[in-house]
């Protein structure tokens, strides 16, 4: 109302993490202009572009809003990314900006959020999933598995869901359950680049060196730098000795992650190896 009110030409924001000038000036349909002031690196400038791109093309899409939170937060900027996702709560109490703005909330509010999610809204899947997550961080891994496998009787492309699932399995030493599960999720959501990479690590932790090795270039020939695919094709070379493409791709791997101090012992090994 206020851009509209005093007709202004342009809207000059000056960090890019302002983006309620941002929104208030495409609602009124006046140009913007971006200064970005702030030093990022140039990785974290694009997923942050992507993540905004994804959220201009599926504005509803909850796993669109986690990203653009993740990025947001890997930043630095929790606070204010609270701060608009409690704007959004304000002007619609719908069941997925309570979620949105609970998962970022932490212990007691954060479960007093999700458990009235399950209570209000019973049918939304992403209410059991926030609350599995904070019942599997209380160490109750039974009780998070049966939260995520109701979140996926009411959404099966929950590919999210899938993954954590796998993960609490995995935790439990039930590799094959977690490869199962993974599976399910691709039979409903064929071809997800983040289900590959999870189905090819648990093949690479059952030795399945072949079909993982297969999922990670179909990842890799879709995303190049796909970090978590980079990351597991090191660690196949170097379980089945192959120490001269492991040196090629864990090199490519540090360069996006030089603070992964596995993917260096790896690295380094595959270097004592051939010298």
């Amino acid at each position: 109302r206020l851009i509209r009110a005093r007709k202004y030409d342009l809207v000059y924001i000056s960090s890019y993490v302002n983006v309620f000038a941002g929104f208030a000036a495409r609602r009124a349909g006046v140009p913007i202009l971006w200064h970005i002031q702030e030093c990022v690196e140039p990785g974290n400038v694009k997923a942050l572009v992507k993540a905004k791109q994804a959220l201009r093309e599926h504005p509803d899409d909850v796993e669109a809003h986690r990203a653009y939170q993740n990025v947001m937060i890997e930043e630095g900027w929790k606070t204010q990314i609270a701060d608009e996702y409690a704007e959004r709560l304000k002007n619609a109490r719908t069941p997925e900006h309570l979620y949105l703005w609970g998962r970022l909330q932490e212990g007691a509010e954060q479960a007093q959020v999700f458990e009235t999610l399950v209570n209000e809204f019973p049918d939304f899947s992403w209410g059991y999933f926030g609350l599995a997550g904070v019942r599997g961080d209380q160490g109750a891994r039974d009780e998070a598995i049966r939260l995520y496998e109701k979140a996926l009787e009411r959404d099966p492309l929950n590919s999210s869901a899938y993954r954590l699932l796998a993960y609490y399995h995995e935790v439990g030493g039930d590799l094959n359950k977690s490869l199962q599960t993974v599976e399910r999720g691709l039979t409903h959501l064929p071809g997800h680049v983040e289900l590959l990479v999870y189905r090819a690590t648990f093949r690479r932790m059952l030795e399945q060196y072949e079909p993982a090795r297969a999922d990670l270039a179909r990842v890799l020939e879709e995303e190049p730098d796909h970090r978590q695919a980079l990351r597991q094709m090191l660690y196949l070379h170097t379980d089945t000795k192959e120490f001269e493409p492991a040196i090629a791709v864990g090199e490519r791997y540090v360069s996006f992650e030089p603070t992964d101090r596995r993917a260096w012992v790896r690295l380094a090994q595959s270097h004592l190896a051939l010298y």
